[in-house]
């Protein structure tokens, strides 16, 4: 398995975060929203990075994205997971996802999450014992019971 270190984010970050979440949501944006609007989105990531938990994910030595987990007294709640297309299809997003389900099951907690209905990942978290509990316009509301 990958070896991950975390670290939490700081305002020095900000800037390497914003250019994660173009990397990792333009063309998803485009699939399933139009176009994507720099100025839009980068007032979206702003209000983001004020209220949320960032933790820099490192594999190995290299920096290779963040995740973000909301605790709440029921349930974890992955946020969002962002790896940087340089490091994607070597397991690390997979790794990060194991990580938070062991801790929550650590916990005795489910895990649940949002994700867009374009986004790839949803075979991925279905793999990982996600189920979809709810369907929005935009988003699957999937839960990984707790074990």
């Amino acid at each position: 398995m990958t070896q991950l270190r975390y670290e939490p984010a700081k305002d020095e970050d900000v800037d390497y975060f914003r250019e994660l979440n173009h990397a990792c949501y333009s063309d998803l944006v485009e699939r399933q929203f139009g176009p994507w609007e720099p100025s839009f989105q980068d007032k979206k990531f702003d209000v983001k990075w004020q209220t949320q938990k960032f933790l820099k994910v490192y594999a190995a030595s290299e920096l290779a994205g963040g995740v973000w987990v909301d605790e709440y007294p029921d349930y974890r709640r992955l946020r969002e997971i962002q790896i940087h297309p340089d490091h994607q299809s070597r397991g690390i997003g997979t790794a990060v996802i194991l990580s938070v389900i062991q801790e929550s099951d650590a916990q005795g907690l489910p895990v649940r999450l949002h994700v867009l209905h374009e986004n790839q990942a949803v075979s991925l978290y279905e793999r990982l014992g996600f189920v979809t509990i709810e369907r929005t316009d935009t988003q699957f509301l999937m839960l990984r019971p707790k074990t």
